[in-house]
């Protein structure tokens, strides 16, 4: 008997081939979907890590430092080998070759344009270079080695001469470094064409290897004149040394990591083969992608639940159609069990059908990136493949197994009658009970969330929240769709809108099951557009108050030892900032010399007094650029102080601060600022007084501003960081408000016109803030795509099927006189019903999490801008509808063409 069985459910596939066709597609869509999930993990893994291991895997042996090889980067281990390890390398009898990879950030100007480069001290010795390479190894510290990417980027070639400033001497005189001649004496090319190594820069000679033994040495004047060399030696890294050992076996390694022991985690290095340092690295990369495998995962899970509701549709009204054919079986000896099997052969055949061809097609479209993006490492891994599969073919055996067992629940006999149709369960109490249950919890973790807004807990709670009660309002839609359906059916005053509400309604299963596909799509992609809306309204809103400046270019610094060359900069940018774009006031602020505030009301009585820069704005200009000190007037001899150090230091109408310049010194009264303002301003007057506002010089620093017992080279960056009077600002307002390209596009002319250097303010912020978000907003909605896809051909299926049951009834209509327009209308509405309602329910709940999420995730202080993305919504509305025509029209066409005679006949 189960032979016969399963040559009859082959049978039902050929029969009924069309009528699975869209549940295949939609199968193939969620395969498709976790596969290309998968292989996107793989790739972005392979990626990263051919980036950043590309050259550790050609080396033989590397010694890390203790922070280096840490699996924590919170662990306190010291970072960087020191002058005695690299020492011992160099000294150990084991070693034949070694290469110190000394190296800081940098950058080269080449023809006015400027390159972020890693600075890499070059190995003396062919064998230890990671890359093949064409020329020489640089050896003096005017000779280069570049990548064949930056080669090609900027017209290089082997022999080929730079002109820039010093490489060494920026590091600590940024704007005052000679300008030098350099040699290219070898182009190297990395195996990956995006591997980090392309922005390497390898210099000959030892500068760099000086630069960081000087940052070990105890100076005892670090902290006063050599403070600039100092933080620019302590800016130098060595994390780790190529080691070419005269043995190359594991315990030769071995041996040699016993000899560099010093008994201290904190502090001893580790020795790696160059196969195992690239796994280390690898390991401290995953961790990179927890958030995001985590978020991916869930939109494949959201794709696959999406498929179920699909699924389950179509073999509920396939199975409702055969009733008699399998009551006949029944009469003839099949077993409840073996036609439950049956169906299952079937849905297994489906799953595995489609599931192989949308895995297939995500591996083609891999190949296909692959052949125009040559930056990516496509992972092809083939478990990718087989977990897509196997999850599909799953879920499509389960999504059928319901309707399979509610068909054997009727009786042979009454299933032999000819008007028998599967009967159609009323919702479970049940269901009600727990879809409350999860609202009140959802609710009380969203209020949870509210209460703790801005801290880890509270996004913990609000992501919670959100869960359970989208998840309530799922179990909920029985309840919740059914309503609204009948509520929109009120409108359809026609023949053909009343028929269309009688339909949608006949069957609350079927069109509960359809409505929670469109439902659990459109809800999530309201949820993330409303959640971005607000959330980047409120933190542009917060930005334009904490930065109240747009941008801030600053001239001058402890470095500086030509400030009228500074101050020319400053008003030579002036001049081109004010023809940009959408900049609507402009400004040089000149130097002013310091303030020095005293100790905080909290402080420590041997913690040093704070001293502030001050700079010059004339009343006129403080209110243009900062509205809010409109009713602010500032006189001679006072200085307006932010707000926040008013409140930490004390300050009150009595207070009288000392300000310091090279002319000399003022006592001056502070005003507070009544804006979120963080700079100190005087009038240009009493700037005057303190500073040559045109050529302005440093203030000479206080050995006592800095604690004893600070270590040389803490002491020395706090020197070098401390405030010195001469700083130069450029102060820009932009118009308001600007969209996030307008945006973008005013910080790439202000860029361009600072000379290639980027200024700082609201507007670079809210760049950073518009391209994260932005970019998970564009992939998560790509994402979801899918997965409203996936309910458009759940729509589809279930109205053709639905049409289909219905032929002789729809015959009989158009036997009665209903035209075919009528009928296609009919069809149409019913569809329309079913999305509209789902559509209308996700946006309003949508919506109300969204905004929720996006409040729990502002701190406590941040004002909320409830900027809801209207055209967005309208958007999602119009696709449902247009969706639900479109859904509806091969159905729809097809009824109306079929004859009433035809129609009428036993099916």
């Amino acid at each position: 008997m189960a032979t016969n069985l399963n040559t009859v459910a082959r049978a039902n596939l050929r029969a009924s081939k069309g009528k699975y066709t869209l549940t295949g597609v939609g199968i193939g869509i969620s395969a498709f979907f976790i596969a290309a999930v998968l292989i996107l993990m793989g790739t972005l893994q392979s990626t990263l890590t051919a980036s950043v291991g590309d050259m550790y895997s050609k080396m033989q042996t590397v010694v890390a430092s203790a922070g280096a090889s840490s699996e924590s980067t919170n662990s306190g281990r010291e970072m960087n080998l020191t002058s005695a390890q690299v020492k011992a390398l160099e000294n150990d009898s084991a070693v034949e070759k070694i290469w110190a990879a000394y190296s800081v950030q940098n950058s080269i100007t080449i023809n006015d344009s400027k390159s972020t480069v890693l600075l890499v001290q070059a190995p003396k010795d062919t064998a230890l270079s990671p890359f093949p390479f064409e020329g020489k190894l640089p050896s003096s510290s005017t000779e280069l080695m570049v990548s064949k990417s930056f080669a090609t980027k900027n017209n290089l070639s082997v022999g080929s001469k730079l002109t820039t400033p010093n490489l060494i001497q920026q590091l600590s005189n940024p704007n005052g470094a000679d300008t030098t001649e350099y040699t290219v004496t070898a182009i190297f090319e990395t195996t990956y064409s995006d591997s980090s190594a392309n922005s390497m820069v390898l210099m000959g000679g030892t500068e760099l290897q000086t630069l960081a033994a000087s940052a070990e040495a105890d100076n005892a004047t670090a902290g006063t004149a050599n403070a600039p060399a100092a933080a620019a030696a302590g800016s130098v890294q060595l994390q780790m040394a190529s080691v070419i050992l005269k043995d190359n076996s594991a315990q030769a390694r071995a041996d040699l990591q016993a000899r560099l022991d010093t008994k201290d985690a904190n502090t001893a290095p580790k020795v790696f083969s160059g196969e195992e340092y690239v796994s280390l690295l690898q390991k401290h990369l995953s961790s990179m992608f927890s958030m995001l495998t985590t978020a991916l995962g869930a939109f494949a899970m959201l794709a696959l639940l999406v498929s179920s509701f699909v699924i389950s549709n179509t073999f509920a009204v396939l199975v409702g159609q055969r009733v008699r054919e399998l009551a006949l079986l029944r009469t003839l000896g099949a077993r409840g069990k073996s036609l439950v099997r049956m169906l299952l052969v079937e849905a297994l055949a489906i799953g595995v059908i489609f599931s192989v061809i949308g895995a297939a097609l995500a591996f083609v479209l891999a190949f296909v990136v692959s052949i125009f993006f040559d930056t990516f490492v496509i992972s092809y891994d083939l478990s990718a493949f087989v977990v897509a599969v196997i999850l599909c073919t799953l879920v499509t055996v389960l999504a059928s197994l319901a309707p399979a067992r509610t068909a054997l629940r009727i009786s042979p006999i009454s299933a032999m009658r000819e008007t028998t149709s599967m009967a159609l369960r009323k919702p479970h109490w049940a269901g009600l009970v727990v879809g409350l249950i999860l609202a009140a919890l959802g609710a009380l973790s969203m209020n949870i969330a509210l209460g703790n807004r801005g801290s880890s807990s509270g996004l913990t709670y609000a992501f919670m929240g959100t869960f359970l009660l989208a998840i309530a309002v799922f179990v909920l839609a029985p309840w919740i769709l059914i309503p609204v359906i009948r509520f929109f059916g009120l409108f359809t005053r026609s023949q053909t809108g009343k028929l269309a509400l009688a339909n949608a309604l006949r069957a609350p299963k079927r069109t509960v099951s359809t409505g929670r596909a469109v439902l659990v799509g459109t809800m999530i992609v309201t949820i993330v557009l409303t959640g971005h809306s607000v959330l980047s309204a409120s933190i542009t809103s917060m930005m334009d108050k904490v930065f109240p400046i747009a941008a801030v270019a600053s001239y001058g610094g402890s470095t500086t030892t030509d400030g009228a060359a500074q101050v020319n900069r400053a008003e030579s940018t002036l001049s081109k900032v004010q023809g940009i774009k959408n900049v609507d006031y402009a400004v040089v602020s000149y130097a002013a010399g310091t303030v020095n505030f005293g100790k905080a009301t909290d402080a420590d009585p041997s913690t040093p007094d704070t001293l502030m820069n001050m700079n010059a704005l004339s009343e006129e200009q403080l209110h243009r650029l900062l509205p809010a000190e409109a009713n602010t007037s500032l006189k001679d001899n006072e200085v307006l102080v932010p707000a926040v150090s008013w409140k930490a230091f004390g300050f009150n109408d009595s207070t009288r601060l000392t300000a310091k310049g090279p002319k000399g010194e003022l006592q001056l009264k502070p005003v507070k600022a009544n804006s979120r303002m963080t700079d100190v301003f005087v009038t240009p007057a009493t700037a005057a007084q303190l500073q040559d506002l045109k050529n302005p010089k440093a203030v000479e620093s206080d050995p006592a501003a800095i604690p004893e017992g600070v270590p040389a080279e803490a002491a020395a960056q706090m020197a070098a960081s401390a405030p010195t009077g001469n700083v130069t600002m450029l102060l820009v307002q932009a118009k308001t408000p600007l969209s996030s390209q307008e945006n973008a596009a005013l910080q790439e002319s202000l860029t361009k016109a600072n000379g290639g250097d980027d200024m700082m303010g609201s507007l670079s912020m809210r760049q950073v803030f518009d391209q994260v978000l932005g970019i998970m907003l564009n992939s998560i909605l790509a994402l979801l795509a899918l997965a409203v896809v996936i309910s458009i051909i759940g729509i589809a299926n279930t109205m053709t099927l639905s049409v289909n049951e219905r032929r002789r009834e729809n015959s009989m209509l158009r036997a009665l006189g209903l035209a075919r327009s009528q009928l296609k209308s009919m069809i149409s509405l019913e569809a329309i019903l079913i999305t509209l309602s789902a559509v209308v329910v996700s946006v309003i709940v949508g919506v109300s999490l969204g905004a929720l999420t996006a409040v729990s995730v502002l701190d406590k202080d941040a004002e909320i801008v409830l900027a809801l993305p209207y055209p967005a919504l309208i958007l999602v509305l119009v696709v449902g509808l247009l969706s639900a025509l479109a859904a509806a029209a091969l159905p729809a066409s097809r009824s109306a063409k079929l004859s009433p005679v035809q129609g009428m006949r036993t099916l």
